[in-house]
């Protein structure tokens, strides 16, 4: 939608108020039905809202921003069309049309204050009309004019200049648009009845009403001419702005989009000093610059909005702004800087005792973990001490706390290879929090990713496969996970060519640890694919004791060991997988997972067949076929080992 005007931030009336109060004069001066969802709509971007910091916030995800309408009169009559008000839209639009002065705005808004706005309901106005509904000053449309009367009293003879500039120019752009001509033949003049001197009966004579009403239609086509010398502008309100705002940062967070270009185009419009009074704009460019890997770009707009927030003297912007840096080497993948940021930022947040964002951190440092295991030493703190602490928590933080606690929890007992029973456990108690926090806007999509993970670890595939479905419906595929899975399946099928190209992206530093992680796993299934026993050996080696060094997982060390005696089974070296098939059962069998069990069991009987141990291989299996043949991708393996 184009709009040939630059852009203007005021703090006094706007067209776009000017638009509102006229629905409010229809509703109580004349009994026009205006539904309340309307004037919900309109109202609340006008009514001031506390800068959102997404970096913060976003991770309490009960955030909830309506899109503003644009501040054109085109989008504002197009919504009461779409609403089913197309009376209303014309009534209303005759009315925007017969304002053909500002001595008409301020006769307008001095009506509402002297007839319809009173203090309490107990008050009955004395009014020479009647049929007039009374607002209260405390009520949603009270507080909304009483705002309006101050602002307009308060602003000075430029702004008013301004301002009926600005409306012509808002009713001229309208009238060039397709909406109007669909109802311009269905407009009709509008007499207001506060003008006393022209339809009022006084006692005058025809001739002196003549004179006025000649005097008056003089005075306003004479006002009509006079014209700025300064290009039009388009005003907008600071609150509307703010709420614009708002809406585009929960948006750019959520969809990883790029701003409206409605919203860019009025950024684009402003003046240097108008957005200096908007620091959230850095923000903005900040998180577009990351989601484009722009390094350099998105580090100047970090700095250019806590340069701003910190001359502010806010006690609590240096520990935040440690901790939007440390976010933002996570996502350029820097993870030294990330930790020396995440570090400095918890001992600024204990020094200023502030729990609330220790809390945040604490989250944040276990996220990161989670995503980079490999750096979970350098941390002076260990994960189970951080969640122990943010489990034990008072009663009165939020409950995103705790939601998150039990999770990392769940997350660790899985590491650790503990009872399925318990990480179970600890899984509801996490789902049991999420489900609670729906109502503020939980991300159930997150839980059911995780219950995918974990269901298809505890070996239950059909029910992986429908929390999987939810996730699919709601969340867009991790193109490098997709990608990697294509790689397994086409392994699979013989199609060497294209598991080596992805291969090749082996040292990208933007892939995760739990990418890299298959990666090594691809690779060292392709080795024994090829025959090259010899590198796939050194691979799962390799991989071993990088799990050595980091956070110790037991579903990965059970993936590489399956894969270790795969390789001497086919150097026919069986011998050699007992002490690994030992450690595998007794960690399966601690662990309660069926599906490790039966794994270890099928490896086990392929052992005891290549050392002619046929007999003891089929005794083992028919007696536990049972439990293996629950898994698809065993059955084969159990049906060859049988023949």
């Amino acid at each position: 939608m184009e709009i040939e005007s630059r852009f203007k931030v005021t703090a006094s009336l706007t067209p776009y108020d000017v638009s509102i109060l006229v629905l409010i004069y229809l509703y109580c001066c004349h009994g026009i039905k205006v539904p309340m969802d309307i004037f919900v709509k309109l109202i609340t971007p006008t009514i001031s809202s506390i800068e959102i910091n997404p970096i913060l916030e976003i991770e309490k995800l009960d955030l909830k921003v309506d899109k503003p309408l644009p501040v054109d009169l085109e989008a504002l009559v197009s919504y009461v069309l779409e609403s089913g008000q197309r009376q209303l839209a014309i009534q209303f639009a005759s009315v925007l049309n017969s304002l053909d002065s500002l001595d008409t705005f301020a006769q307008l808004m001095g009506f509402l204050e002297k007839e319809c706005l009173v203090k309490n309901y107990r008050i009955k106005k004395a009014s020479n009309y009647h049929g007039y509904l009374l607002i209260t000053k405390t009520s949603y449309l009270g507080v909304y004019l009483d705002k309006c009367l101050t602002e307009y009293h308060l602003g000075s003879f430029e702004d008013r200049q301004e301002l009926w500039e600005s409306f012509k120019q808002y009713l001229e752009s309208f009238k060039s648009r397709q909406i109007w001509r669909q109802l311009e033949h269905e407009l009709k003049p509008f007499e207001f009845e506060f003008r006393t001197s022209i339809n009022g009966n006084d006692n005058n004579d025809d001739s002196s009403i003549n004179s006025d009403r000649e005097m008056i239609s003089w005075f306003q086509t004479f006002g009509q001419q006079i014209t700025s010398a300064d290009t039009p502008v388009t005003l907008v309100g600071e609150s509307y702005l703010k709420s614009l705002l708002n809406w585009e940062l929960i948006t750019v967070c959520k969809t990883k989009s790029k701003i409206n270009p409605y919203t860019r185009q009025i950024l684009r419009g402003l003046s240097l000093n108008d957005l200096t009074h908007f620091p959230v704009v850095h923000v903005l460019a900040y998180l577009e610059a990351v989601f484009d890997n722009s390094y350099q770009e998105a580090a100047d707009a970090l700095h250019n909005y806590f340069d701003y927030m910190l001359t502010q003297n806010d006690e609590n912007c240096f520990h935040i702004s440690l901790l939007c840096l440390a976010t933002f080497h996570t996502c350029m993948h820097d993870g030294p800087a990330a930790i020396k940021a995440f570090e400095e930022a918890t001992k600024v947040a204990r020094e200023n005792k502030n729990t609330g964002t220790l809390n945040l951190i604490m989250i944040w440092v276990v996220n990161f973990i989670e995503i980079y295991p490999e750096y979970s030493s350098q941390f002076q703190v260990t994960v189970e001490q951080i969640v122990r602490y943010l489990k034990f928590c008072p009663d009165n933080e939020n409950s995103l706390i705790f939601e998150k606690a039990y999770k990392f929890e769940s997350l660790l007992l899985m590491m650790d290879n503990a009872d399925g029973t318990l990480v179970l456990e600890s899984f509801f108690k996490y789902m049991a929090i999420a489900i609670q926090r729906l109502q503020f806007g939980s991300d159930f999509a997150q839980v059911c990713k995780y219950g995918t993970k974990l269901w298809e670890m505890l070996g239950q595939p059909l029910l992986s496969e429908v929390y999987g479905a939810y996730v699919r419906e709601r969340m867009q595929p991790d193109d490098s996970d997709q990608e990697i899975q294509d790689a397994f399946n086409s392994l699979e099928h013989g199609d060497h060519l294209m598991v080596s190209k992805l291969l090749l992206k082996l040292r990208s530093p933007r892939f995760t640890d739990e990418s890299l992680k298959k990666l090594k796993l691809l690779e060292i299934k392709y080795l024994i694919s090829t025959g090259d026993y010899e590198q796939a050996m050194q691979k799962v080696s390799e991989s071993m004791r990088d799990l050595d060094t980091n956070l110790m997982s037991a579903e990965w060390k059970f993936k590489f060991q399956v894969e270790n005696c795969n390789i001497l089974l086919s150097c026919g070296m069986a011998a050699r997988c007992f002490p690994i098939l030992k450690d595998m059962l007794d960690a399966s069998m601690q662990s309660k997972n069926t599906l490790r069990a039966s794994e270890s069991m099928v490896l086990l009987c392929a052992t005891l067949k290549q050392l002619g141990k046929n007999e003891q291989s089929r005794f083992l299996l028919e007696n536990n076929l049972h439990v293996i043949l629950q898994y698809r991708h065993l059955e084969r393996n159990a049906i060859e080992l049988l023949r």
